[in-house]
């Protein structure tokens, strides 16, 4: 849950398919990932990487 004034960061979609390949083809950590990027959500990264086919409706 949002606390009030808290603003959220946007990733352009470049940002997320660089984070996703790095992911997939150089085998990085979550972490290592979101230090090269400036990512500051810890699970951001892997709600990327496995795309709406997770998401619960």
């Amino acid at each position: 849950m949002a606390k009030k004034g808290q603003t959220f960061n946007r990733y352009t979609p470049e940002t997320k398919a660089e984070a996703v390949r790095l992911r997939l083809e150089e085998g990085l950590s979550y972490r290592v990932i979101q230090e090269r990027l400036g990512i500051q959500n810890k699970t951001q990264v892997s709600e990327w990487e496995t795309g709406p086919t997770r998401r619960v409706v």
